[in-house]
C-alpha cells in the first residue's frame, strides 16, 4: 500500500495516474487505473529481485536449509546494505 500511495497525488488530475483502459475515463476504469514504475524503478525492482532468487539459489546449491525467519532477516541485512529502509510493522496508510 506505501507504494500506492507514493504513485499516486491526490492534486494532481486523475490523482496522477498514468494509464488508463481507453480514453476517457469512469468511476470503473479508475478501479483499474494505473500508475507503473518508470523505467528506472523497474530496474532497480529487477535487479533486487534477481538478487533474491540468486541467493535463494546458492543457498539450495549449498544445500542449506532457510527458514522463513533466516530469509526475512537475509532481506533485511541484503536492503539495509544497499542502502533502502524496509517497512516496519503493520502498513501505516489508510482510507482517510
Amino acid at each position: 500500500m506505501e507504494v500506492i500511495a507514493q504513485l499516486t497525488d491526490g492534486g494532481k488530475h486523475f490523482m496522477g495516474l498514468l494509464y488508463f483502459a481507453g480514453s476517457q475515463t469512469t468511476k470503473t476504469k479508475m478501479g483499474h487505473a494505473k500508475n507503473d514504475p518508470d523505467a528506472k524503478e523497474l530496474k532497480r525492482l529487477n535487479t533486487r529481485v534477481l538478487a533474491s532468487l540468486d541467493a535463494a539459489k546458492l543457498r539450495a546449491q549449498k544445500h542449506e536449509p532457510t527458514y522463513m525467519k533466516d530469509w526475512l532477516a537475509h532481506l533485511e541485512h541484503r536492503t539495509a546494505a544497499m542502502g533502502d529502509k524496509t517497512l516496519q510493522g503493520a502498513s501505516k496508510v489508510s482510507h482517510q
